[in-house]
């Protein structure tokens, strides 16, 4: 329950205005380039055979945990499956894929990724009631209008577990997010495993106070107590790898040269006036920023290099 009400706000902005747009020409989100319904739907029943003879392997994973797994509907691979077929198409058009549902359905898709696509857009049209799942018959037809489609989520100020990270990843590919910007450093916290700096985790992870409802309040109140955390290479291994198989690629944010307090608290010696100084719980911008020297130079380039 906490998890998700952290996660959800945060592609709540996001959604809102898109889903009270595009429900009026359908209910898969975002508005394909195409989508016809047809009136009717293609019951269950609590299995569905699987053609399998174009389904890629990657895909048949991921079939089998949010069918199978999750809804617990039986499906049969076969190579004469007819509920759920696939096809291969050749189409220049990056990430090109169609869903036809009728008395059967019939994924057509460009590359792996569309394939991918094609079934997180089959999952919008699937509806539940009483434990009993159907499809409403229609066609779509879709590919993306942007390359470049991403969500931000800054784990600095407030931190994200891993699961949680992981959650906002499946939130994102469910809506056909590719691209995930992970700010990962700031003033108010060092959030990735440097293991030639280790102070950045061991001080710079941490603070002692977080601001109350940002500049809201006047006189500022705080909320005093040890607050942090980071991620370990090992588990920053773990979510790329995850983001990966969901087809969404992780673009880490290391901040310079301002919003560095985290790392002037760990290593004085970066600022330029070589001042002690707490990781701040405090949002907004500070003078304090990475110092010209060789020595500063050198340690964003370790920091960047591992």
């Amino acid at each position: 329950m906490i998890l998700t009400m952290r996660i959800v706000p945060l592609l709540f902005v996001f959604l809102t205005v898109v889903s009270g747009f595009f429900f009026a020409q359908g209910p898969v989100i975002p508005a394909p380039v195409v989508y016809k319904e047809v009136s009717g739907e293609m019951a269950v029943n609590g299995q569905l055979s699987v053609d399998e003879r174009s389904l890629p392997d990657n895909i048949k994973e991921h079939l089998i945990r949010i069918f199978n797994k999750e809804r617990k509907i039986r499906l049969v691979f076969s190579n004469n499956g007819k509920d759920l077929q696939f096809k291969k198409v050749n189409n220049t058009i990056q990430d090109y894929y169609t869903v036809n549902i009728n008395e059967g359905i019939i994924i057509q898709y460009s590359s792996e990724r569309s394939c991918y696509y094609a079934l997180q857009t089959l999952l919008q049209l699937m509806n539940e009631e009483s434990g009993e799942f159907s499809f409403r018959k229609c066609f779509v037809q879709d590919y993306p209008k942007f390359q470049w489609r991403g969500l931000h989520l800054d784990v600095s100020r407030h931190f994200f577990t891993v699961d949680e990270v992981k959650r906002y990843i499946d939130l994102m590919a469910m809506y056909k997010y590719n691209t995930f910007h992970w700010h990962l450093t700031d003033d108010q916290g060092w959030r990735i495993e440097i293991k030639k700096y280790p102070k950045l985790t061991e001080i710079g992870a941490w603070r002692d106070s977080t601001v109350n409802a940002h500049y809201s309040t006047n006189p500022r109140t705080y909320t005093v107590g040890r607050y942090g955390g980071f991620y370990t290479q090992e588990q920053v291994r773990e979510i790329v790898k995850y983001a990966s198989e969901h087809y969404i690629t992780v673009v880490p944010e290391i901040e310079m040269p301002g919003h560095s307090r985290a790392a002037l608290a760990a290593y004085p010696e970066l600022s330029c006036t070589g001042d002690k100084q707490e990781v701040p719980g405090l949002w907004g911008v500070f003078d304090d920023i990475y110092c010209t020297h060789e020595s500063t130079i050198d340690f964003l380039k370790d920091v960047l290099d591992e």
